[in-house]
């Protein structure tokens, strides 16, 4: 099943392996992308995944995470990803593009200004305090959003997906730990999924009805306080009938102490530990969910979509390390990712995506 065909919106993919989005810091202090991320791609499309999505697209300026994170919020950074998308779909893979805003996750050093969120919330990990959006200021980040989807459509991109989760922004929003508000934009659960559902329904009036947009949204925020279940599904069932074409479940915030979305795990052990939420989202949403964290084994992932948990199943760290991973499985391999889940991939939030343990290693192969 695992290479089994599979529809999103007007997407035909090849098989049920998603590249999940990860930051890939290989951008100038534009947010312009070059050769490196050219020749990433091409490993990546090389590589067998049915569907690629590159992480976390600013939409603006003050959202960027990182001095070298890919831009969004101009137009005349849109020729440079043209190119990046016909490399993916020479190879015949589909590429989507995630559009974000770091939201209190952003350094002041990088964004020059301070960070903001919606309630000016401290984040625990990093000592900072983010300062409380206005609500014109909220506004009008939905038309930045709207129009960063615009761009990524223009450049040729076969989907878009909205970043509502890991504690980014939107996320911020949606957790009643951190959007302490007591106006249209907070207070209750309608109240604290308007900014998302006004991104949503800006972003699918821009790009229009025939255009996938996926988002990848928190059911479990992993924190004290944080979005109850009950709610979270509801938030889930409310943007599928909006209209998005995939819902990838996912989990945690910076403050969470359960590692969130990368935890430490070995194959066979505690993987696909977001599978109950994928779970309980695929019988309220009329659209294909895509199951992401802690994924290593092809015996895991197979056994996740023959039960049915999901539609497909996305990789961030394992193809990291291995981006042909997914065509050895088709070949034969049976043996696990390489991954050790040591996170140091997203440790250096300055070098490039890639993976530190295996560059390591070979160092220590060559000094031998």
């Amino acid at each position: 099943m695992l290479f089994s065909p599979v529809t999103i919106g007007n997407m035909e993919l090849p098989n049920r392996i998603v590249r999940a989005a990860c930051g890939e810091r290989m951008a100038d202090w534009e947010g312009r992308v070059g050769h490196k991320m050219l020749s990433y791609v091409e490993t990546l499309a090389r590589g067998g995944c049915g569907l690629i999505i590159l992480g976390h697209g600013y939409v603006r300026r003050d959202g960027r995470l990182t001095d070298n994170e890919t831009g969004l919020d101009r137009d005349d950074q849109v020729s440079r990803l043209e190119l990046i998308a016909r490399q993916a779909q020479r190879a015949g893979i589909k590429v989507a593009m995630q559009i974000s805003h770091g939201g209190p996750q952003c350094r002041p050093s990088v964004i020059e200004t301070t960070p903001v969120s919606p309630s000016g919330v401290e984040i625990k990990k990093t000592s900072v305090v983010p300062r409380a959006l206005e609500p014109e200021e909220i506004e009008a980040l939905v038309g930045d959003f709207a129009r960063a989807a615009v761009r990524v459509k223009e450049a040729g991109f076969d989907a878009v997906q909205i970043h509502a989760a890991h504690g980014y922004l939107l996320t911020q929003f949606l957790s009643p730990a951190t959007n302490l508000r007591d106006d249209e934009w907070g207070g209750t659960p309608e109240k604290r999924r308007r900014f998302l559902i006004a991104v949503l329904e800006a972003v699918q009036e821009e790009v229009g009805p025939d255009y996938p947009v996926l988002i990848k949204m928190n059911l479990d925020d992993c924190i004290p306080n944080g979005i109850p279940m009950k709610e979270a599904l509801e938030n889930a069932r409310i943007v599928s009938e909006v209209g998005v074409a995939a819902i990838e479940v996912s989990g945690g915030m910076v403050d969470s102490d359960k590692g969130a979305a990368r935890r430490d795990i070995q194959p066979g052990q505690q993987e696909a530990y977001f599978r109950h939420l994928a779970r309980a989202a695929r019988k309220v949403v009329g659209c294909p969910v895509i199951l992401v964290g802690g994924l290593k084994s092809i015996e895991v992932i197979t056994e996740v979509l023959e039960s049915g948990d999901a539609d497909l199943v996305a990789l961030g760290r394992p193809l990291i390390r291995e981006p042909h991973l997914p065509l050895e499985w088709l070949d034969g391999r049976q043996g696990p990712a390489e991954c050790i889940s040591c996170n140091r991939c997203a440790l250096y939030k300055d070098r490039v995506l890639r993976c530190e343990s295996l560059i390591l290693e070979q160092q220590e192969e060559e000094n031998a």
